[in-house]
């Protein structure tokens, strides 16, 4: 949330006028973001941090500024959610070992599945 409140305030804010009314969803989806989706998977392989990624492509937004700022807030959100990386440390328990390794190799576990472990 802080990230994204950084982001919005450097690309500034909505005016008070500002309204959706002229915004249209069809035209918006092919036509409103100057980057295209190899530019900005180069901008992730280049090592650009989410914060810049979503700087980068609301900047690319054609429409952004002419946005209400509640508009712009849930924009942002949206690509934060999206390009953000997160990691959840969990506790190393029977389950959650097993179900990692389930997932990584079921050979190594020799197709014990967590059902079978019983804890």
């Amino acid at each position: 949330d802080a990230s994204v409140t950084e982001v919005a305030a450097s690309l500034g804010g909505a005016s008070a006028d500002a309204t959706n009314a002229e915004l249209n969803d069809e035209r918006e989806a092919t036509t409103a973001q100057s980057l295209s989706h190899a530019e900005i998977e180069a901008l992730k392989a280049g090592g650009a941090s989410g914060e810049a990624l979503v700087h980068a492509i609301a900047a690319g937004s054609k429409t952004f500024a002419s946005k209400t700022a509640f508009s712009q807030e849930k924009y942002l959100r949206k690509k934060a959610r999206k390009h953000f990386q997160t990691v959840t440390a969990l506790r190393p328990s029977p389950l959650v070992l097993c179900d990692h390794f389930m997932a990584k190799g079921p050979d190594k576990l020799m197709g014990l599945r967590r059902d079978s472990l019983s804890l």
